[in-house]
């Protein structure tokens, strides 16, 4: 969960950072595309060196047309299918964090039916999804999902993602519209322990005085990353790493009084080091933010609600 805390800052312009591996793979759709100047390969009759896909029993097809104007066209209008297991292979330039993103649009591809897609994940020793129908997830037949994680990849090892329908159920089927792979500083959200002052030791309440820790064995799945203040940051406006920052309202904010309106700063942000690095979030994070109100009150608030899978 991420919310945006505007620190008080003055002037200095945002790099962007650079990721060595940068990888966005339309999943069933052949050549190569470049919307919003993000270069998409399509995975039909490939022939990049990054990536190859094994145990190849699976099926291209179209999502019906038009697509809905709240859908992206790529990668959501081509899907890669099968009632058997496959396997995308990546070969990773760098080791270290990368992003790990799946897209998914849940509809009618040929023969396939929505509710009969039943699948599990698996990247590297992790399990991400399990048992996952993607129809599931969303409330009309025109919203598509995107599941984030950060996997960490060991020198000279490839990453392997695997699709795998449930056999347990005649019928069933595994999908995709697009992953993307993209490499992380190394310490974005894990924990460098040759650093006392990193701001990723931390402590959990109720548990003692002890900082935990996320080690790079570990993989993270991004559950919310909302930028507070009516404004959404979407990927091409991230600092390289395609991050998408949700807005705030109206799907979070439940409670707020007019003092607490979203705030513009026309000042741009300048990053300590070592605290909070230029490419942590972009400078539109933290340049709008909510305030606690000027006449405040003990039951003055302003509350965001987030569902969580116990």
């Amino acid at each position: 969960m991420f919310f945006s805390i505007l620190h008080l800052l003055l002037s200095q312009k945002v790099k962007s950072y650079d990721p060595v591996d940068n990888l966005a793979v339309n999943c069933g759709n052949k050549g190569n595309t470049n919307p919003r100047n993000r270069n998409w390969v399509g995975d039909v009759d490939s022939n990049t060196i990054l990536f190859s896909l094994i145990e190849q029993s699976s099926v291209e097809a179209n999502a019906p047309t038009p697509i809905p104007p709240n859908v992206e066209q790529i990668p959501f209008d081509s899907a890669r299918l099968s009632q058997s297991q496959f396997t995308y292979s990546f070969h990773v330039v760098t080791n270290g964090p990368k992003f790990l993103r799946l897209h998914f649009y849940p509809t009618w591809y040929a023969n396939f039916v929505p509710y009969n897609s039943l699948f599990s994940v698996k990247a590297g020793n992790f399990t991400l999804l399990k048992d996952f129908n993607a129809s599931l997830w969303v409330d009309d037949k025109h919203q598509t999902i995107t599941k984030e994680y950060c996997i960490n990849i060991d020198s000279g090892e490839r990453l392997n993602v695997s699709f795998l329908p449930t056999t347990s159920h005649s019928d069933v089927y595994a999908f995709i519209n697009g992953i993307e792979i993209v490499s992380m500083p190394a310490f974005l959200y894990y924990t460098n322990l040759t650093n006392d002052l990193d701001p990723g030791k931390f402590k959990v309440v109720g548990h003692g005085t002890t900082p935990y820790r996320i080690l790079s064995g570990q993989a993270l799945d991004t559950v919310y990353r909302v930028n507070v203040g009516e404004k959404q940051v979407p990927p091409g406006e991230d600092t390289g790493m395609f991050r998408n920052w949700e807005v705030d309202y109206p799907g979070y904010l439940m409670k707020e009084y007019p003092q607490s309106i979203s705030s513009d700063y026309t000042r741009q942000p300048i990053y300590k080091d070592n605290v909070a690095p230029n490419y942590t979030a972009p400078a539109n994070v933290y340049l709008d933010a909510r305030s606690y109100g000027r006449d405040a009150t003990e039951d003055y608030n302003v509350t965001w609600e987030f569902q969580v899978d116990s």
